[in-house]
């Protein structure tokens, strides 16, 4: 389960979600309680779902499509893909 997000190569402004989350805990990915904007301290450009997340809150959904980022979702992912408008979609 993931708590809170690391940032990896917070330089390259990607956030890599590690490989053994299943989970994304509410509240995990920052956002305003008002509109789910995300925080982006980070000024990441792109943020990476693994293939082992299948599970997620719809605050941290929402957050995720709020972001100026690219959505990337590993390949073999049985829940969520990008979906032709760049945002995350449940498959």
């Amino acid at each position: 389960i993931l708590y809170y997000v690391p940032v990896k190569n917070a330089g390259t402004g990607t956030i890599e979600i590690p490989s053994t989350v299943t989970k994304i805990y509410k509240g995990a990915i920052y956002g305003d309680e008002a509109d789910n904007t995300i925080k982006n301290w980070y000024s990441a450009t792109k943020i990476v779902i693994p293939a082992s997340c299948i599970e997620m809150d719809e605050k941290n959904f929402n957050v995720i499509n709020k972001g100026t980022w690219t959505i990337e979702v590993a390949s073999g992912n049985t829940k969520y893909e990008v979906g032709s408008n760049g945002k995350l979609v449940t498959k």
